[in-house]
């Protein structure tokens, strides 16, 4: 859910709907689908870790 927090940080009222419209599906469907409809990917790829890992480095950073 670190995908859904960086599309907060980029636009708020984005990310809120997003969440609202994954928390209000059918909790029978695939995972996958689920985290789709909430616009974040289900997805543990090296590219996908290396750039939630720089968001967060990035956080971090500006704390400091």
């Amino acid at each position: 859910m670190l995908q859904l927090f960086q599309i907060y940080r980029e636009n708020p009222e984005k990310a809120i709907t997003l969440f609202k419209e994954g928390a209000s599906m059918d909790w029978t469907l695939p995972i996958a689908e689920i985290y789709r409809n909430t616009g974040v990917n289900f997805d543990f790829s090296e590219q996908t870790i290396k750039n939630i890992s720089e968001f967060i480095i990035n956080i971090i950073e500006d704390l400091n």
